[in-house]
């Protein structure tokens, strides 16, 4: 006979499991909305993802210091950040703006450290991985969802421009799903593209691309029918909003992870299900194709979007395109950085000063880092990332988990990381410490 104390137990668990997995997935989702779910106070916007992600760090707190006071191993990642926030906290006191470089250091702190304490002391039952896997599709969905309402259903959807060119708030049938960037007219077509609620398609798309490792990891336990859907949303959702970064990381990932593990004669079911889920992508997007709006969005993605931009980056020096705005962007900002070269000129207030909080002139974290914490601000941030990884790395035994990982951490940081900027985006750091997670607590 069942004994009905075990059951009760079990079915108590199970519910502890569904609370804490929601959670987490409301967690991510909403520490990556810029645009929605965030408070406005004279031009810093504080997600109300982060006042989760402070409660949720409250516990681990106790446990960090009873860590600290053994020496064990675990602390050795917060250690290896030390020396950045000592460099940018110095750098802060020299800036030219001190109050806006602290506060930026503060919030680096805050995201950085939390996201960590969260994601490395969460409890070991998955619910955290879970979470963020589900985190990660709910992005997905409402990008799916705009393009749906977009170029399917545009009788029933109304796009409200928030500025003659740049986003535009999407609402299908007078309810708000997300936001769009009105871009280009291509024969006569008006595109948009979806980016849910992020402030721009290029963070939703180095989001989602960087989040594929734990998607992938996840996809390879479950049952042959299931697997391949939930990565194929995502890839696809990356294809929708049209962010270049995004797709590169992706292309990227997607053809290099399979290489690797097949060439180091690998049997995991990992190459399959990336197989599987570039399948089930052509398929949506083939869908998705048969109808006249998507196919002429489609269109505009490969035509002037993506196989034009290598002609406008030949012309980068006129500044006329966004590639070349970027490219600019880039030289201008490692010569400003060279002014300082050591220690960097700290936060320097855009047009507006305050009222706009903590914008910034570089459009690369790289460079960022560097205009603001100099050179050695610069390496100190290599050299924690580095540290971290390497220090999780040697805990791991799992080859198939550690390439994923370390290819996803190398993707990030190599190339988007020089297409993106704020490096203290709540989302990536999450995803990072996700990623050490993997690796020091194996699936």
């Amino acid at each position: 006979m069942t004994n009905p104390l075990h059951s009760q137990t079990q079915i108590h668990s199970n519910i502890k499991t569904i609370f804490t997995t929601a959670f987490f997935a409301l967690l991510f989702f909403l520490c990556s909305a810029d645009r929605s779910f965030t408070s406005h106070v004279h031009g810093f916007n504080l997600r109300w993802g982060q006042i989760l992600l402070l409660i949720c760090a409250l516990p681990p707190l106790y446990q960090f210091k009873i860590e600290l006071q053994n020496h064990q191993l675990r602390t050795n990642f917060f250690f290896h950040w030390l020396p950045f926030f000592v460099i940018y906290g110095i750098a802060a006191i020299f800036a030219a703006s001190p109050f806006l470089t602290g506060l930026k250091w503060g919030w680096g702190i805050f995201n950085i450290g939390l996201a960590a304490l969260v994601c490395l002391y969460a409890p070991k039952d998955k619910s955290i991985e879970k979470g963020f896997q589900w985190g990660i599709f709910l992005i997905s969905a409402f990008i799916w969802l705009e393009a749906i309402a977009i170029y399917v259903f545009s009788p029933f959807t109304i796009i409200n421009k928030l500025s003659p060119w740049g986003p535009g708030a999407v609402s299908f049938l007078s309810i708000p799903i997300g936001y769009t960037q009105i871009s280009l007219q291509y024969m006569g077509f008006q595109s948009y593209r979806p980016n849910a609620f992020y402030y721009e398609p290029s963070y939703a798309g180095c989001a989602l691309s960087f989040a594929l490792f734990i998607l992938f990891i996840l996809d390879s336990k479950r049952s042959n029918f299931k697997s391949g859907w939930i990565p194929a949303i995502v890839v696809s959702s990356v294809i929708l909003c049209s962010s270049r970064s995004g797709i590169i990381s992706t292309v990227l990932f997607l053809i290099a992870s399979p290489i690797i593990l097949i060439f180091f004669k690998q049997t995991s079911v990992l190459p399959r299900s990336i197989f599987k889920a570039f399948v089930i992508t052509v398929l949506l997007i083939g869908l998705f194709c048969a109808f006249p709006n998507g196919r002429k969005y489609m269109e505009f993605i490969t035509g002037p979007l993506g196989a034009d931009t290598t002609s406008r980056i030949a012309e980068y020096k006129l500044g006329t395109t966004s590639e070349g705005n970027r490219l600019l962007n880039l030289e201008e900002s490692f010569m400003f950085w060279m002014h300082h070269p050591v220690l960097g000129n700290g936060v320097t207030p855009q047009s507006g000063g305050n009222g706009n909080g903590l914008s910034q002139f570089s459009m690369a974290t790289w460079t960022e880092i560097g205009m603001e914490s100099g050179t050695l601000g610069v390496l100190a941030f290599l050299f924690a990332i580095v540290s971290n990884i390497s220090l999780a790395w040697k805990q791991s035994s799992d080859f198939c988990v550690k390439t994923v990982v370390l290819l996803a951490c190398i993707i990030h940081f190599g190339v988007q990381l020089f297409l993106s900027q704020t490096f203290p985006r709540l989302d990536y750091w999450l995803l990072f410490f996700l990623a050490i997670r993997l690796l020091i607590n194996e699936p």
